[in-house]
């Protein structure tokens, strides 16, 4: 049966260390959709620069993601961690100022930062601070969340999907009489990828110095509440760069349960790219999934 809908562009800002929450936000926006869309005649359509900005010429590329998502975006949805972004040329990051640009066109604006544990060492504390000062800054012309798990950002971002639907969007008040702001959880795998290098000594020179080596690895994580079967990858090298590392022995995974964590070598030679393209492939009840993520070598 078909319907027609409303469909609300929503645009999910956020810095370089949330990729995981992007992932996340996403996944609720379009388990929303599942659940609502047809008693609401509302459908939320979720857009992120790395899939939905089209190459330009012409611009700063902040001003490009502002033509192209920002300004087009009926709602905003931000997310922080440890890291508050590159400065543009006129604000302190790129998602500073689209969470500006949104706030002063009066969009619902829904701004999130993470209280989830770091790795310690692993935090920038020049980020950091600038980050708590933009933080201080929103108190003045924002209300913000906070959440300390994926699930509670789910949670959360559902919830509030509801709420700006209603309020925003709808034309039959009625059609949310049966609509919970609580979410029903929709079990859906999350994989996430990751690169990380550890040095360890491999021995002393003849002068009783010791030597030491450094080895890569590829990780992929199921940080969601379904099992990923006939899980596979493979390695694509982005526009500038050398050709990506070469991981040992890709064989497809029957089954990565939630929680699970799997990891491969990596071959790394003079020349190789320390940030490249994974390809994620795989199955959930028989249905097919894929999704690009971007990797970085720590």
């Amino acid at each position: 049966m078909t319907y027609q809908v409303l469909m609300v562009q929503v645009l999910i800002a956020s810095p370089g260390d949330t990729e995981s929450a992007r992932t996340v936000i996403r996944t609720a926006i379009e388990d929303w959709n599942a659940l609502n869309s047809e008693a609401t005649k509302i459908a939320f359509q979720p857009r992120m620069w790395e899939r939905d900005v089209l190459p330009g010429v012409g611009g700063h590329p902040q001003a490009i993601i502002n033509r192209q998502l920002v300004d087009k975006a009926d709602v905003l949805i931000g997310t922080f961690w440890t890291r508050l972004g590159t400065a543009t040329e006129t604000d302190a990051s790129g998602t500073a100022e689209e969470i500006r640009r949104s706030h002063d066109a009066k969009k619902p604006t829904l701004i999130y930062f993470s209280s989830q544990p770091v790795v310690p060492g692993s935090v920038d504390p020049e980020q950091y601070a600038r980050l708590l000062k933009f933080q201080e800054e929103l108190k003045s012309r924002s209300i913000y969340d906070s959440y300390d798990s994926e699930a509670e950002l789910s949670r959360k971002v559902t919830a509030h999907l509801t709420l700006i639907a209603r309020e925003y969007f709808a034309k039959d008040a009625s059609a949310f009489d049966d609509v919970s702001s609580t979410p029903t959880t929709v079990p859906r795998a999350n994989p996430i990828a990751s690169a990380s290098s550890e040095r360890e000594m491999t021995g002393v020179d003849n002068k009783g110095k010791p030597k030491f080596s450094t080895k890569y690895r590829f990780v992929i994580t199921n940080q969601g509440t379904a099992a990923a079967e006939n899980l596979i990858f493979e390695f694509l090298p982005l526009t500038e760069g050398g050709d990506p590392p070469e991981p040992y022995d890709i064989t497809p995974v029957s089954r990565l349960a939630p929680g699970g964590s799997l990891s491969w070598s990596l071959m790394a030679h003079m020349g190789s790219a320390f940030q490249w393209d994974a390809i994620i492939r795989w199955e959930e009840d028989g249905r097919p999934y894929e999704e690009t993520q971007t990797v970085r070598l720590n």
